[in-house]
């Protein structure tokens, strides 16, 4: 356990603290205030930062700590990959061909048995939070086999969709379409 009690000047923390061989905190005026793993080794500081904190957002970068991972702007976007986003999220990759699962975003559910899903959620019922949409892979089989799932729930009520009362389409693993 390590403790340290930071310096204050006019009502602010600033300096550096280095945390033994690892952890840095950055406070005050510098270029980039944030959380930074160091390596102590011949006293070399190799700075990769875990977050940096600049005035109007928050950037937390990978283990080399200049290649920006994430960011998220004081209005609430967050990006990755993307450096200006513009929605809630915005999800920026380079990827080629078609065989290639680098990049992208994977929703997927880890317990694996028949007739669980992998869902995705949508809903703009005004204030309540209710979703009235989803899409959802169902497994139907070894190895994650499955169908596509539609779901939509065209009531005017305060009840979120279900797949089991909802379904409105299905795209079968085999590429079979039921309406």
């Amino acid at each position: 356990f390590f403790s340290t009690v930071l310096p204050l000047s006019g009502g602010t923390m600033t300096g550096h603290t280095l945390f033994n061989d690892g952890i840095e905190l950055r406070l005050g005026t510098d270029t980039d205030m944030g959380l930074f793993y160091s390596s102590g080794v011949s006293n070399i500081r190799i700075n990769s930062g875990i977050f940096k904190i600049r005035a109007d957002d928050m950037r937390f970068t990978a283990q080399n700590g200049t290649t920006e991972a994430m960011r998220i702007v004081s209005g609430g976007n967050v990006g990755i990959g993307e450096t200006d986003p513009d929605n809630k999220l915005d999800v920026d990759f380079d990827i080629t061909g078609e065989g290639s699962q680098e990049g992208g975003i994977k929703i997927q559910n880890s317990h694996g048995v028949n007739n669980d899903f992998a869902p995705l959620y949508f809903g703009v019922h005004g204030g309540t939070r209710r979703t009235k949409a989803a899409i959802g892979l169902k497994r139907t089989g070894t190895y994650g086999i499955g169908d596509l799932v539609f779901a939509m729930d065209a009531n005017g009520d305060d009840a979120n969709v279900t797949f089991a009362n909802d379904e409105v389409m299905r795209i079968t693993s085999v590429g079979d379409v039921n309406i």
